[in-house]
């Protein structure tokens, strides 16, 4: 009889521990619930109002409107040269997001900055002199990727770039993680300046 009490006993504390490791665990990275198409738009929103005050400062840019996705395929070597290893299920998640972003246009509820639609900016760089008013105007243009989150959004991939002339511009993709609910650079790829 004592032995069937000491088994409940010791049944009661297993499931008390069990509660209490789930209850007081680590919430710095909590499970997101609820609308993905939400959580995604409020994870970007936050990721990007932390590129924006660290990593390009300077006033409103002028952002095109389609996600620059092409330059993550055509580098995507990078993910298997991470310092951060990223397992075979992620490496595929990515490479379906650089065909099938879960952001399909930027706009001004994501990202302070002046949208350019991707045809106007053809047409400005087809006529020089347009090109030279839209240049001392703005002085350039960006694109951004769409971010890819792994990880919970504890993880995030993105790649950024800058024209301002035909040989004028720079570029990078990054790889970001979140730590203490703050994103950190941790390494970049494919960097290229003119």
């Amino acid at each position: 009889m004592s032995y069937g009490r000491s088994f409940l006993m010791k049944l009661q504390l297993l499931f008390v521990a069990a509660f209490l490791f789930s209850a007081c665990g680590d919430h710095t990275h909590p499970k997101m619930t609820g609308n993905p198409e939400n959580e995604y738009r409020s994870e970007t929103k936050s990721f990007i109002d932390y590129i924006r005050t660290t990593e390009s400062p300077y006033g409103t840019i002028v952002l095109v409107d389609t996600p620059a996705m092409k330059p993550l395929m055509a580098c995507q070597d990078f993910l298997s040269r991470s310092i951060i290893s990223l397992n075979p299920d992620e490496q595929k998640a990515v490479k379906a997001q650089f065909s099938d972003p879960p952001l399909k246009l930027w706009d001004t509820s994501l990202v302070k900055a002046r949208i350019l639609r991707g045809d106007t900016l053809a047409v400005i760089l087809k006529d020089r002199t347009r090109w030279w008013r839209f240049h001392e105007q703005y002085g350039g243009y960006d694109y951004y990727s769409a971010p890819i989150f792994l990880r919970n959004y504890t993880l995030c991939v993105f790649s950024s770039y800058h024209y301002c002339g035909s040989l004028c511009g720079e570029g990078k993709i990054t790889l970001y993680q979140k730590e203490d609910g703050q994103w950190k650079p941790v390494e970049s790829f494919c960097r290229w300046i003119s």
